[in-house]
């Protein structure tokens, strides 16, 4: 049913509890006041629900209001950022996006690791994170990876079949939109069809509504610098945000190996040894 909450027309799929009415109501009030939100909501009232049917509602709205573009930039796209702790939980709210009737014009994208992402199996193969994300810069630069060579054609192929995003009230061309996968789909598919989902998913989340994608692609800098579009202006939202000191933490931590300690006393102690020999030798400088 189509809801009207604060003068915002919502569709929800079903008829929703007073409480989740509430949740949605708080959230169009932060995002028309331009502030920060922590909701709560008990465990099996819908939350990432009424998360996206709120968010996606006012979202089209904006789209459909003079100014929009030059607010958001050149593009006049600005990205809703749904960010979870793990890929599995991803694969979850996405679940969710697709029962919406926003699934039918609004444009999506997952972000994701190579190691969840990658179907070329010479890249996966390799034992770590570093390696594999060196042989593909490699394949990728030199240009013999096959799936990467595919990505283009594929993007052709989505946006033939994407939603009308120049008028956010226009039904979709096609029932089920190409891009509305989740990680799992989505491997699937770039296997079947030969692309690469991680390049895929970069090209599209330059134009999409939404993106989800992990934490630390909105915490980690040295990633967020890598996004093919702008946080800046973005609606971010950090699901089951309790996990968040956790993950910072972890995130700001190194782990040293005993060899990567002995190592390290290895050096300090050559360098003690320079400086007392230099002091030896100048004993005017002590």
């Amino acid at each position: 049913p189509e809801l009207t909450i604060d003068g915002q027309s919502v569709e929800f799929p079903f008829a929703p509890y007073n409480v989740q009415i509430e949740y949605m109501r708080t959230v169009l009030r932060a995002l028309n006041a331009g502030e920060h939100a922590l909701l709560e909501s008990p465990t099996g009232t819908g939350k990432t629900l009424c998360l996206l049917c709120s968010v996606l509602a006012w979202h089209l709205r904006q789209k459909g209001q003079t100014g929009f573009a030059q607010e958001c930039g050149a593009t006049g796209r600005r990205k809703i950022v749904y960010a979870t702790r793990t890929h599995a939980q991803i694969a979850q709210v996405i679940r969710e996006f697709k029962s919406t009737s926003y699934a039918r014009f609004c444009r999506m994208a997952v972000l994701g690791s190579r190691e969840h992402l990658c179907v070329n199996r010479d890249v996966t193969a390799l034992p770590n994170t570093t390696a594999q994300n060196a042989m593909c810069n490699v394949l990728r630069v030199t240009r013999e990876c096959r799936y990467f060579t595919r990505v283009k054609e594929q993007i052709t192929v989505e946006h033939a079949n994407a939603p009308n995003n120049d008028d956010p009230h226009a039904p979709s061309s096609t029932a089920r939109p190409v891009g509305l996968y989740d990680i799992e789909e989505l491997v699937a598919e770039g296997r079947k069809q030969r692309f690469c989902p991680y390049y895929f998913e970069r090209e599209l989340s330059e134009e999409a509504d939404i993106v989800f994608c992990p934490y630390t692609y909105v915490f980690d800098a040295g990633l967020a610098k890598q996004l093919p579009f702008d946080l800046r202006n973005a609606v971010v939202i950090m699901d089951e945000a309790h996990n968040l000191p956790s993950m910072l933490s972890s995130a700001t931590s190194a782990t040293f190996t005993p060899v990567d300690s002995s190592y390290a006393i290895e050096e300090c102690t050559r360098a003690i040894t320079a400086v007392e020999h230099q002091l030896s030798e100048n004993p005017e400088n002590g």
